[in-house]
């Protein structure tokens, strides 16, 4: 997505539900918001870096909110 919008991947944060997605985000050295699936092992959690996690997508719209407008 960065090459084909022509976006710096320092621009990026993805919002993530699964364990191999907050992965690949990392593994791109992309900033990773996970909303977690309802079940995961917790000691997966400690293997990968997230920016913030939130129980849902309505808790975490204030946190976007604010990176977005930091942004511009």
């Amino acid at each position: 997505v960065a090459k084909l919008t022509n976006v710096e991947k320092e621009s990026l944060v993805i919002l993530e539900d699964s364990i191999n997605g907050v992965k690949s985000g990392n593994g791109a050295n992309i900033d990773v918001i996970w909303i977690p699936e309802m079940t995961y092992d917790l000691e997966v959690e400690k293997s990968i870096n997230v920016l913030a996690k939130y129980d849902s997508l309505s808790d975490a719209q204030g946190y976007i909110l604010n990176l977005v407008s930091n942004m511009w």
